[in-house]
């Protein structure tokens, strides 16, 4: 009878020396070499005198794992920008009747970071950096050309004209991005002309902080 899978077996058999019968057992292995949980397992084969049987000895194989390390990570927050930005408009006419005068507007729409001085019509520059000024405004119906001038402290950094010879609206405008550093101010001149101002808010100035230093 041969039993097999894990099992022992026996070949039955005649001696013509002794004239007895004879059983022999032995390992049917071909289930052990494929099984799952032994395939991590080494064995050695040691006879030990008895025909073809095998002693299975399981050798323990020293498992090495390589550890990583990890370095400090270090974060630095970064710092708040400052948040400005000023928007203001002129809603009745402007004329002064001289020569290189300060505009000043009556309506703030805008006025974040309390930067811009409402009552001189002056921005002042809080942190050093890169800021964007527009201008626009127009002109009065007369037959005097509008001249408008974009000042840094004492000095004209773009200018704006508006004329058709005839005495009509027209529109001047400009703009500039500059590099302030901390207490610069900027503001607009009327050179010459008049501003025409209405509830519909055609004449306007307005400048933000585009990033800081």
């Amino acid at each position: 009878m041969v039993k097999c899978g894990n099992s022992i077996s026996r070949v039955q058999g005649f001696s013509t020396q002794t004239g007895l019968n004879y059983v022999t057992a032995g390992w049917s292995d071909s289930s052990q070499l494929s099984s799952p949980e032994r395939d991590n397992e080494h064995f050695h084969s040691v006879d030990s005198g008895q025909g073809d049987s095998r002693s299975l000895t399981p050798v323990d194989m020293p498992v090495t794992s390589q550890a990583t390390t990890l370095l400090p990570v270090h974060i630095y927050p970064l710092p708040q920008q400052m948040r400005v930005a000023f928007s203001t408009a002129r809603t009745s006419n402007f004329a002064p009747g001289s020569l290189d005068q300060p505009i000043i507007f009556d309506l703030l729409l805008n006025n974040l970071g309390e930067t811009f001085d409402f009552q001189l019509g002056r921005f002042t520059c809080p942190v050093n950096g890169t800021y964007v000024f527009i201008f626009h405004m127009l002109k009065l119906a007369v037959n005097v050309p509008l001249y408008v001038n974009l000042m840094k402290n004492d000095e004209v950094l773009c200018s704006a004209y508006a004329n058709d010879g005839a005495p009509d609206h027209e529109t001047a405008s400009n703009h500039a991005v500059l590099q302030l550093i901390h207490g610069d101010q900027i503001w607009l001149r009327l050179h010459r002309g008049a501003i025409y101002g209405s509830s519909w808010k055609y004449s306007t100035f307005s400048g933000y902080l585009l990033y800081q230093d």
